[in-house]
Order: structure tokens, then C-alpha cells, then sequence
């Protein structure tokens, strides 16, 4: 028969072995430094895995953070971006005399408000740790920059680059919460 601290023991095993099969992602969580193996897998699930890399590693944070100060990071590229495009799109808005082009750039730039909107709820949701929140916002992000790409084809580099790194902090966010 075996002792009531065999049992303990062995129950106390089990218990950690389940934690780790359930939620590998945990371990990343737990502030531990990510590496480029981690990197290079997110970027791969974008279009453009180069741009996604090149992007994150030019934030000498990338290097030595974990994957929740990664979400910081990508969150940061993703405001920059999105509102350098709707600065641009405001300076085209207020430059042409064509009225079509007007009614699209005005569109775009709506779309683009309510992008910056969205990244910025995604900042503040992840300093409350709700990465659903951080997800639902960066998907948000997304279908607003498509919602511009809909009314014009005359940004396509401020709204591919705008896409992608709205894409990137989708899917750390989705990693945060075991998705991915």
C-alpha cells in the first residue's frame, strides 16, 4: 500500500503536468524573454513575415522583453503607423481639387479615426492584462483599415503596412490568451 505522501506526490506531478499540457502559452507569459524562434513564427502568419520582422526588431525592446511586452511593442509600431497614414491622408484630403478623390480620402480618413481609436483601447487593455480586449480591438483595427481599402485603391502601402502591424498585435494577443 502506498503512503498518503506517495499519493500527495504523485497527485502534485499530475497536476503540473496538466497545467503545462493545457496552456503551453503560459510559460511564455511568465516573463520569459522571447526568442527569435518566437519572432519569426508570428511574422510568419502575416503577408509580408520580413516587414513584420524588420518592424518589430527596429524597437530595441523587442530584444529583451517577453511576450506581453511584445503586445506593448507591436501596439506602439501599430499607433505610429496608423496615425502617420492619417496624417498623410488628411494632407491628400486637403491637397485635391477632385471631388471623387475627396469623398474617398474623407471615407479613409473616418476609417483611419476610428483605427487610432481602436489601437488606443488596445494600449489600454493590455495594461488592465485583458488580451481578449486587445484581440477584439486589433481585429477592430483591421476591418477599419479594410474599410478604407474599400473606398480607395490610392493608399495601398499606408493601409498594407497599417494592416499588418494591427495584424501583428492580434496575434500576440491571441498567443496571450492560448490561441495560437
Amino acid at each position: 500500500m502506498k503512503g498518503p505522501s506517495f499519493c500527495a506526490s504523485s497527485l502534485l506531478i499530475s497536476l503540473l503536468l496538466a497545467i503545462l499540457c493545457i496552456s503551453p502559452a503560459q510559460s511564455i507569459r511568465l516573463g520569459v524573454k522571447i526568442g527569435e524562434d518566437v519572432l519569426t513564427d508570428l511574422c510568419s502568419k502575416t503577408d509580408d513575415p520580413s516587414f513584420c520582422l524588420q518592424s518589430l526588431k527596429s524597437d530595441p525592446q523587442t530584444a529583451t522583453t517577453d511576450l506581453r511586452g511584445l503586445a506593448g511593442v507591436s501596439i506602439n509600431l501599430a499607433k505610429t503607423t496608423v496615425t502617420t497614414a492619417h496624417t498623410f491622408i488628411k494632407s491628400q484630403l486637403d491637397q485635391t481639387t477632385d471631388p471623387q478623390l475627396k469623398k474617398q480620402y474623407s471615407q479613409c480618413l473616418d476609417s483611419y479615426d476610428d483605427a487610432i481609436g481602436n489601437v488606443e483601447y488596445a494600449s489600454e487593455q493590455l495594461s488592465s492584462s485583458d488580451y481578449g480586449g486587445v484581440s477584439s480591438a486589433a481585429s477592430a483595427c483591421m476591418t477599419d483599415i479594410s474599410d478604407c481599402q474599400d473606398a480607395t485603391s490610392a493608399l495601398p502601402q499606408q493601409n498594407k503596412e497599417s494592416n499588418l502591424l494591427c495584424k501583428v498585435t492580434l496575434l500576440i494577443a491571441n498567443r496571450l490568451l492560448g490561441k495560437v
